[in-house]
């Protein structure tokens, strides 16, 4: 008996699919989940090849979130690192993965370093408030 032939689906409809389902799991909490979608998201494509991939940035992000919310604040702390190293400085993301590395400190009882991640995050929104008005 012959099967039916399987239908490749495009890997790049498939990894938004996956990030739009990991972001359905992240709104009703349910992180277990949206860590399992993340994680297919975020594997390299071919573990021999394309030395040049770079991870999605908004995946990074995510999953530092729900590791935050696992538990795992060292594994959110690398991801967070990880998003500002793989993105640009003028991003508007940034503040976002500063915050969530100075809640990973926090979470680690290391409150003088996440306080000064929180200074940068304030730091970040007033430079970017003062530069839009300046050139607008």
């Amino acid at each position: 008996m012959k099967q039916k032939p399987r239908y490749k689906i495009n890997p790049d409809e498939r990894r938004h699919e996956l990030r739009e389902r990991s972001k359905f799991y992240i709104k009703r909490r349910e992180y277990e989940l949206a860590s399992l979608c993340l994680e297919e998201i975020l594997q390299k494509p071919d573990p021999n090849g394309d030395e040049a991939w770079m991870p999605e940035p908004e995946s990074i992000l995510m999953r530092s979130l729900v590791n935050l919310n696992l538990g795992h604040p060292e594994l959110a702390f690398e991801d967070a690192k990880l998003f500002t190293i793989c993105t640009d400085k003028k991003d508007l993301r940034q503040s976002k993965a500063l915050k969530l590395m100075g809640d990973s400190l926090h979470h680690m009882n290391n409150f003088e370093h996440a306080l000064v991640y929180y200074y940068r995050i304030i730091h970040s929104c007033f430079f970017r408030e003062n530069h839009s008005l300046r050139f607008n």
